[in-house]
């Protein structure tokens, strides 16, 4: 019995050995909806709203971007922070909601969406503001926090990069925290 035991311990352990590398490489993009993102900039207030939306400095630009992205927990406090920053310093910013238009607002039980359809949000979050007449299109990035932060780390891969199906499409930076 030990031989078989042996033997089937083996057998098992060659199996995930070798499944390894498909557990790590990129997970297809789901078919969740694309996410609706705004054309108009916004000042930036004591009153603006946490949701997605684009905010920029005062003036005509071109300004550099940043893409903020929430974590498990959805959109927080903290972005309102990053965004007052960033725009301070001249950023435009675009928050993106990738969860809520999708069923949930966070993480929990389990993210609406998968890490390589947050990749394909933000490299087509990226695509749009490269579009608007006030962003510089050499000068886009991202920081994600959290969930946000993987998502920024996939988005360095060229596995998730290209199974996001957005020919083209690059951010400059990425910051995850």
């Amino acid at each position: 019995m030990s031989g078989e035991r042996a033997t089937l311990t083996t057998v098992l352990s060659l199996v995930l050995i070798a499944g390894m590398p498909f557990a790590i490489t990129a997970q297809p993009t789901q078919s969740a909806p694309d996410l609706a993102l705004p054309n108009d900039a916004k000042e930036l207030s004591s009153f603006s709203p946490l949701a997605t939306g684009v905010w920029k400095p005062n003036g005509e630009g071109p300004f550099p971007a940043v893409i903020l992205v929430h974590g498990c927990a959805g959109l927080k406090q903290q972005l309102v922070y990053w965004r007052k920053e960033a725009a301070g310093r001249g950023y435009v910013t675009l928050i993106i909601d990738i969860f809520t238009s999708r069923g949930s607002s966070t993480c929990r039980p389990r993210p609406p969406v998968s890490l390589a359809r947050g990749v394909k949000a933000v490299l087509q979050a990226a695509d749009h503001l490269k579009t608007l007449p006030f962003v510089d299109k050499s000068r886009v990035a991202m920081i994600g926090m959290s969930w946000g932060g993987i998502v920024g780390l996939s988005v360095a891969s060229p596995a998730y990069v290209a199974n996001a199906a957005v020919p083209g499409a690059r951010l400059d930076a990425v910051v995850g925290l």
